[in-house]
């Protein structure tokens, strides 16, 4: 988390061991963008689920790349509806 941090995104972790079903409940709650899964199958993987939470749509990404990753779609999603459009529409 403390990475994550580092380059500049507000993140929160499950400490309480709830169902994954009620942290997908609170990541809604908090508005968040995406919930990252990671459990032991993620791990041996090397990758981390993604959770699109506008979409609802899931990628798996790789674990050295996460950062990156979070960085370039939280950023390009601030900016494009701090102007109250969407990226398609923009992105013309």
């Amino acid at each position: 988390l403390n990475d994550f941090r580092i380059l500049g995104l507000t993140c929160d972790m499950d400490y309480l061991k709830e169902s994954i079903k009620n942290q997908f409940k609170k990541a809604d709650l908090n508005n968040s963008i995406y919930t990252l899964i990671l459990g032991d199958n993620e791990l041996n993987e090397g990758k981390i689920n993604v959770k699109d939470n506008r979409t609802d749509e899931q990628i798996s990404v790789d674990i050295n790349e996460i950062g990156q990753f979070l960085v370039k779609n939280i950023t390009i999603s601030k900016c494009h509806t701090c102007k109250g459009e969407n990226y398609e529409k923009s992105s013309n």
